[in-house]
């Protein structure tokens, strides 16, 4: 529980851009204000009961982020799957598709991890397919890169 809770942490103090020794500095702050608590069994300046439903919440964030990591490079591959083939290039087409379907498929494991229906889960790779060929149609760029989309179906 404490690693992810401390994972977590550390991807939003990274967002909101602390450097890495900033968030060495501060994780170790706080650790040594908890262990001194714990040591002199003084007040931790929060409720430990709190942080299970905390770590709940977590977890549904970061299933949440795999979701949509998972469902846009599938679904991108899908999009490039079909660009190709109307290129005239099956072979290539044929990868592409095979990968996006890898993806797309885990995407949807992941939502029913998530537990969410089935009549959700499509309307969710409904939007994804709209919403990803739009992009990708106008040249917009998408929030994963092409080589760390690739890496997922290793």
């Amino acid at each position: 529980m404490g690693r992810t809770l401390l994972g977590h942490a550390d991807s939003v103090l990274s967002g909101l851009g602390a450097s890495e020794a900033e968030r060495q500095q501060i994780g170790m702050r706080y650790a040594a204000e908890v262990d001194a608590a714990l040591t002199r069994d003084t007040d931790l300046g929060f409720d430990p009961d709190d942080c299970a439903p905390l770590l709940a919440t977590v977890q549904a964030h970061d299933l949440e982020t795999e979701i949509d990591k998972y469902m846009t490079c599938g679904t991108a591959f899908l999009v490039a799957a079909g660009i190709s083939q109307q290129a005239g290039d099956a072979e290539t087409a044929a990868d592409l598709e095979a990968l996006g379907d890898q993806l797309v498929g885990r995407g949807d494991d992941l939502m029913v991890e998530a537990e969410l229906a089935e009549t959700a889960r499509y309307q969710i790779g409904q939007m994804y397919a709209e919403s990803i060929s739009a992009k990708i149609n106008a040249g917009e760029e998408l929030d994963y890169d092409w080589d760390s989309c690739a890496a997922l179906g290793v």
